[in-house]
C-alpha cells in the first residue's frame, strides 16, 4: 500500500515537471507574473494594487532559483524511491512547493500538504523510523514505470504553462431591488466557487482573450509577444491581431439559467440549516472581494458581469478596460 501511495503522489508532481522541461519553462523566467494573474482573479485583493505590484517587482529576482527548485522537486519526483533517505526530503520539498504556490497565487493544496505531513511524521520523523521494504532496486525500477505512466494510472495533470503580464477576469455584481450594487465573489457561490475563481467565462463575450485564467498561456510565441509589450497600446494591437472569439450562445443561456436559479432561491425564505453545515472546509482557491459583498441584504434584481483586463509592466498594474458584457435579470 505504501509503495503505491508514494508512486501516486510522486506521479502528480512528475508529469508537471516533465512537461515544464519539455516546453522550456525555465527559459521563460517570469514566475513573478503569476502573482499578477492571481491578483486579477481575486487573490490578495485586501492589498492595494500598488502594494501588490511592488511585491511582484521585488520577487522577480527570485524567479530562476524558485523555478529550479520547482523543477527539482517535480521532475525529480521520479527518483523519490531510489533511496530511503531521499523520500523524506521530497515530502518536505513538495510541502514547501505548495506553501510557495499558496503565497504566490492563493492555490491552497491543503489536502496534499496534510497527507504529506502525516506520512513524513508517521514514517520518518521518529527515533526509530518505520522500516519499509520498498527501497530496493526491483521496487525502484517498478516505481519508474508507475510514475512515468501517472497520467494513465493516476490521472496526473499536466501543470505546465507560461506566465504573462496580461490578465483577464470576470467580475459579478449584484444590483439589489433598491439599486444598491454589491460584489458577488466566488465564496458566495458555494459548490461552484472554484469555477468562478478560475473565471473561464470567455464564452460570454465576443471580446478577444489572449490568455487563460491566472494570466497564463500554453503558446510560447504569445507569451513572448506579451512579455515584449510595454504599454496598453501594445496590448490592444496584439488583441487586434488575434480577434478570434469563443462566444457561445448556448453557454450564455446556461449561465443565465444558473444565476436565475441560484440567486432566485436566495430571494425565497431560507430554511434553517444545521450549524455543522455552516462550517466550510478550507477553500482550494482563495479570493477576496474589494467592495461590499452581497449576502442577502435585500432581494437581488439583476446580476451584471464585467470583463476586466489588466496589464503588469515595470512595477505597475495598469488597467486596460472594464466592460459590461452581460446582464441577467433575477426573478
Amino acid at each position: 500500500f505504501c509503495f503505491l501511495l508514494f508512486c501516486l503522489i510522486a506521479a502528480q508532481y512528475f508529469r508537471g515537471g516533465f512537461h515544464k522541461l519539455r516546453i522550456g519553462w525555465i527559459l521563460h523566467p517570469h514566475l513573478n507574473l503569476l502573482m499578477h494573474g492571481a491578483w486579477a482573479m481575486g487573490w490578495a485583493r485586501f492589498l492595494p494594487a500598488e502594494s501588490w505590484a511592488r511585491l511582484i517587482q521585488m520577487v522577480s529576482a527570485a524567479n530562476v532559483p524558485l523555478m529550479l527548485f520547482a523543477l527539482i522537486v517535480e521532475a525529480g519526483a521520479i527518483l523519490a524511491l531510489w533511496r530511503r533517505r531521499w523520500l523524506p526530503w521530497f515530502l518536505f520539498g513538495w510541502m514547501t512547493l505548495h506553501g510557495g504556490i499558496f503565497l504566490y497565487s492563493g492555490f491552497f493544496f491543503w489536502k496534499w500538504m496534510g497527507l504529506e505531513l502525516i506520512l513524513l511524521l508517521t514514517l520518518f520523523w521518529r527515533k526509530q523510523p518505520v522500516e519499509l521494504p520498498i527501497f530496493s532496486r526491483p521496487y525502484f525500477l517498478f516505481s519508474l514505470l508507475l510514475i512515468s505512466l501517472g497520467r494513465i494510472l493516476f490521472g496526473a495533470p499536466n501543470l505546465s504553462w507560461f506566465d504573462t503580464p496580461l490578465a483577464y477576469d470576470y467580475e459579478f455584481e449584484v444590483v439589489g431591488a433598491s439599486g444598491a450594487v454589491y460584489d458577488l465573489p466566488p465564496s458566495q457561490l458555494s459548490y461552484y466557487n472554484d469555477g468562478f475563481v478560475l473565471g473561464i467565462f470567455d464564452q460570454l463575450t465576443a471580446e478577444p482573450q489572449l490568455t487563460n485564467a491566472y494570466a497564463v498561456t500554453n503558446d510560447p510565441q504569445m507569451a513572448a509577444d506579451l512579455i515584449a509589450a510595454h504599454s496598453v497600446a501594445d496590448i490592444l494591437t496584439l488583441e487586434a491581431q488575434f480577434p478570434a472569439s469563443t462566444y457561445d450562445e448556448a453557454r450564455v443561456a446556461a449561465m443565465d439559467d444558473f444565476l436565475r436559479r441560484y440567486l432566485g432561491h436566495w430571494n425565497e425564505p431560507a430554511a434553517p440549516t444545521l450549524l455543522l453545515c455552516q462550517i466550510p472546509s478550507p477553500p482550494h482557491l482563495w479570493s477576496f472581494a474589494e467592495h461590499t459583498v452581497f449576502s442577502e441584504q435585500e432581494p437581488a434584481a439583476r446580476v451584471d458581469i464585467y470583463q476586466t483586463v489588466s496589464f503588469y509592466y515595470d512595477g505597475e498594474i495598469r488597467p486596460v478596460r472594464r466592460t459590461l458584457i452581460h446582464s441577467v435579470a433575477i426573478p
